[in-house]
């Protein structure tokens, strides 16, 4: 015993030691942000302000030098983000953290994210082109004067490359990922249906109802009488030919993917809505938005203004990319919510028995194209080979589960998998969108910007210093020969091809609506005569139910609502959902149990406001979480199952089947089939009530008055990679107790594989009110810096949580705090080689 005190005393030395190191190296590594700079390739003299929250405030005389300025300070702030970022787009990870990433860089490889950047930059505009190598060179410039690295750098063994235009365009392909979530549930249906035939996969996903009518988009006039198909998918050729095991690991495969680059979830929930002039009190209008996604630190968003000669824009900004993506300038302001059109298919191949590089095509059979693409993995000497492979329909992502398959599985596959997407198309033009929304005027130019919108599908809203507002759900939406796009189709005949796409002046879209008022949270804002198939994966219309009630509670009072009254509608924490189902919780009689009595009793005056402070809020919340796992155990697979109830782009859907059957009483779901008596649903409510108190009890003590939902439901920040590192991670993840649920405005899924964790925040908050003397405010969950020891690393975490902000500004005379000068130095910029790769090699 004595040597393991020894040996425990010189690890604890050690640590310490290496603690120190890691502190005072992390402290000469913070970025400068005051004094005089030279900087090669400015046009001239350029002052970063930045206040008292970190904000940027850029002020140039050309645009090329704020665009350059912004590559600079996102460099300086989150430069780890950035190579992390790039590496995922690149399908470079293994580099970095070894055999772990080795699957998901095989899949981003054949996903072809990085070649579909570079298609994309062969064909940008003059001024993209313009504003990303400007971008670029800022963040060149940080790198040539080298100074000390963040300290992921140092830990990970890693020296960034030169930034490269194809890297900040890998971003907005990876964007798009995150927020296109289709391809997965094509499969999980696919699956369902093999498992629980057609109608048991509807109402297991049983899409959303129609909710109000808050958006007013009306059907083109000039359409078609019925473009595509409608209705259930009536060929399962395609979902019989591949095995449901196959269905299973690719299922897995994107989940693993998505939990290590911290991707997809896109109706976790956002929220945006434009108040006209005459409902407000400065009778301009007012325009609040708050997208949600993955809970990360630092944050996905960066907040800056941007001023040049033609470029004066404020708002959130996405490190990697010159613009802001959400915010305002001085004549317009917009917000942007994920609008879940269907660009995604699945073709299911059928491959030649005796050359698995050839497919079915009518007709005859038509090689694949390969292109070989060796990983190059920490820790070994040798690259692992790897070749990704495309079908006329796009990249081949059944391979990586197939070579995990056995040798006799993988020879004797008679399908693959192949993807097509809208985002991979070398024409995308959506940098141009982006730019055109930072630098429009008025209607005409943002509708101008938005036909150059490809991918992610988004709803924006819109607002003018003229007093209007508007919408629009730019993005490049198939039009399929036959389905809706739910199902893998077959790929060996033509059936199911693309025929084009939804024409731009056919999209949703409307202008100063007569109500006043517009209001999104990705809910299904088609009228119901729309003639095209579009998609059915749209949220539950609770948030926008609830948003459009507390705007019509001051609207109809007569009162004129300020950016004040937007706050607390941001941070409103009741569940209609909750309040659906409650009544049916109440009903359930507790049979003389004194624990199922006491927790009932606390539902009994709960009005489903799901504070953090709240006991009745842990109950239903767990409650609910073990109705959904009981209801399914007879009915399905343990494997199906862990694929279905945590899939993120389902976060909604299993809470829908819950509720459809606990509204009857006698649904054939609640009986349990391996036993010979017939179960209702009370008799599995109050099973899963049992189970709920027991999950409790060993998280919150015994003490049923005295939990708190906030105890267990914490929205937790982790690192990429670094966050499930012991020791590490203490020092670079953040969380913070929280109330909310998937259904509230401040909305806060639970995770139920990892009850009750928060992983998807609101992470970017703005009111913008449309009058030069009150531009608005605006708010990220963690804070500015990407550096563990920076005083803004999470100084804004309690305050976003609280629903609090800093003001946004427009103007040099309007800003104060510290200033950095750049000036323009004679010294050329180091660039990349014709044909460099994107990040570093360990």
């Amino acid at each position: 015993m004595i040597w393991l005190r020894r040996i425990g005393s010189v690890l604890v030395a050690s640590i310490a030691v290496a603690v120190v190191g890691l502190w005072v190296y992390g402290r000469r590594s913070l970025p400068r942000v005051d004094g005089d700079v030279a900087i090669a390739g400015l046009d001239g003299p350029v002052d970063v302000v930045r206040d008292a929250w970190g904000v940027p405030h850029i002020f140039a005389a050309t645009d090329h030098d704020a665009y350059m300025a912004l590559g600079y300070a996102h460099a300086q702030d989150r430069l780890w983000q950035m190579e992390w970022q790039r590496r995922i787009g690149a399908g470079r990870l293994s580099e970095v953290v070894g055999i772990d990433a080795l699957d998901s860089d095989k899949f981003l490889r054949t996903l072809g994210v990085r070649a579909a950047a570079e298609a994309m930059q062969e064909r940008l505009s003059a001024d993209a082109q313009s504003a990303l190598d400007a971008y670029a060179a800022g963040v060149n410039a940080f790198l040539a004067e080298g100074n000390p690295l963040p300290p992921e750098f140092s830990i990970l063994g890693v020296t960034p490359e030169p930034w490269t235009v194809a890297d900040s365009l890998s971003w907005i392909k990876m964007m798009s990922w995150n927020l296109a979530g289709n391809y997965d549930l094509e499969l999980l249906r696919a699956r369902l249906v093999q498992a629980v035939g057609v109608d048991g996969a509807d109402a297991l996903m049983p899409g959303a109802p129609d909710g109000p009518d808050v958006v007013g988009a009306r059907s083109p006039a000039h359409g078609p009488a019925r473009a595509g198909a409608t209705g259930r998918p009536n060929d399962l050729r395609a979902v019989h030919a591949v095995v449901g095991d196959r269905l299973d690991r690719m299922v897995r495969l994107t989940s693993a993917l998505d939990a290590r680059i911290g991707a997809r979830g896109p109706d976790i929930g956002s929220n945006s809505w434009v108040v006209g002039g005459a409902h407000t009190a400065t009778g301009a209008p007012i325009l609040a938005n708050d997208p949600h996604l993955g809970a990360q630190i630092p944050s996905q968003w960066y907040l800056a203004e941007l001023n040049g000669d033609t470029l004066h824009a404020t708002g959130a900004t996405l490190p990697g990319l010159p613009v802001v993506v959400i915010g305002r300038n001085a004549r317009i302001a917009w917000g942007l919510t994920n609008f879940s059109a269907d660009v995604q298919d699945i073709f299911v191949e059928r491959v030649e028995p005796d050359d698995r590089n050839r497919v079915a095509v009518p007709g005859g059979w038509e090689a694949m194209t390969a292109v070989d693409s060796p990983i190059r993995v920490k820790g070994r000497s040798e690259p692992v080979p790897w070749t990704a492979r495309r079908t006329r329909h796009g990249p081949v992502i059944s391979d990586v589960i197939d070579e995990q398959a056995t040798a006799a599985v993988s020879e004797g596959a008679s399908t693959a998998l192949a993807l097509r997407w809208t985002a991979l198309d070398a024409d995308d033009t959506t940098v141009d969108a982006f730019l055109g929304l930072n630098h429009a005027h008025n209607w005409d130019d943002f509708l101008q910007a938005m036909r150059s919108w490809v991918s992610p599908c988004q709803n924006v809203v819109y607002a003018d210093v003229d007093g209007h507002i508007g919408y629009i759900a730019p993005c490049r939406i198939p039009i399929r020969a036959a389905g809706d796009g739910t199902l893998p189709v077959p790929g060996w005949d033509d059936a199911h091809e693309w025929r084009g796409e939804i024409p731009f002046d056919d999209l949703p879209r409307v202008e100063d609506p007569a109500r006043g008022y517009i209001v999104t949270a990705n809910q299904n804002v088609l009228p119901a005569d729309y003639p095209y198939v579009v998609g059915r994966n749209w949220a539950q219309p609770y948030r926008a139910e609830r948003i459009a009630a507390l705007l019509r509670d001051r609207i109809d009072t007569a009162r004129p609502l300020t950016a004040l009254d937007m706050m607390p509608i941001q941070g409103d924490q009741a569940s209609l959902y909750m309040r659906e189902v409650l009544p049916r919780l109440r009903a359930i009689d507790p049979e003389g149990d004194e624990d199922r009595a006491k927790a009932i009793e606390l539902l009994a005056d709960w009005d489903g406001t799901m504070q953090r402070d709240s006991a009745a809020a842990a109950i239903a919340q767990a409650w609910l979480l073990h109705i959904g796992r009981q209801l399914l155990v007879d009915d399905l697979p343990v494997a199906l199952i862990a694929d279905y109830l945590p899939n993120e782009n389902l976060q909604q859907q299993p809470r829908r089947f819950v509720a459809d059957v606990l509204s009857s009483p006698s649904s054939p779901w609640c009986d349990d089939s391996r036993t010979s008596t017939q179960e209702s649903c009370d008799d599995l409510a109050r099973r899963a009530l049992d189970s709920a108190l027991n999950d409790l009890r060993g998280s919150l003590g015994g003490q049923m008055a005295s939990w708190r939902w906030g105890a267990v439901h914490a929205a937790t920040f982790a690192h990429a990679p670094l966050g499930d590192v012991p020791l590490l991670g203490a020092l670079f993840n953040r969380h913070i107790a929280n109330g909310g649920d998937a259904f509230t405005i401040d909305a806060a899924p639970p995770n139920v594989t990892k009850p009750y964790r928060q992983d998807k925040v609101p992470g970017y908050r703005q009111i913008v009110t449309l009058r030069d003397n009150d531009v608005g405010r605006f708010s990220i969950a963690t804070g500015q810096s990407g550096h563990p020891l920076a005083s803004h690393y999470a100084d804004r975490l309690r305050a976003h949580r609280d629903i609090e902000y800093v003001p946004m500004t427009l103007g040099r005379d309007n800003t104060s705090g510290s200033v950095l000068h750049l000036a323009p130095s004679a010294a050329a910029v180091p660039q990349p080689a014709n044909g460099a790769t994107s990040a570093a090699v360990p």
